[in-house]
């Protein structure tokens, strides 16, 4: 029997990630408008794609990401974190959608 993953918050929240919130430097907004406390410096080090929407959204604290479903930006963050993907009937196609962006680590 395999354990379910964690949600991106349930990892931020414990372990290594314990504490480090103050560390946190910007919110990611999914189209739902649900939000992810994320670590600026891990992302950018790890995605282009996360440096250059950094860069270019130096000085807000919160960082709309567009046309991308919530859940799918969820397992995108846990990817980035742990280098670890959950794929499975419901989220295979939106993870081929934004395949082809530059999220790779």
């Amino acid at each position: 029997m395999s354990v379910p993953p964690k949600s991106f918050a349930e990892r931020f929240n414990s372990g290594s990630w314990e504490g480090q919130q103050k560390f946190t430097v910007r919110i990611l907004k999914a189209n739902e408008g649900t939000t992810f406390r994320i670590h600026r410096i891990v992302l950018s080090q790890r995605s282009g794609y996360f440096r250059a929407l950094f860069d270019f959204n130096l000085n807000q604290e919160k960082v709309f990401i567009p046309n991308i479903d919530r859940k799918i930006l969820e397992s995108i963050l846990v990817y980035m974190c742990t280098r670890t993907i959950a794929l499975d009937d419901k989220n295979v196609c939106g993870m081929m959608i934004v395949g082809p962006l530059p999220f790779k680590t």
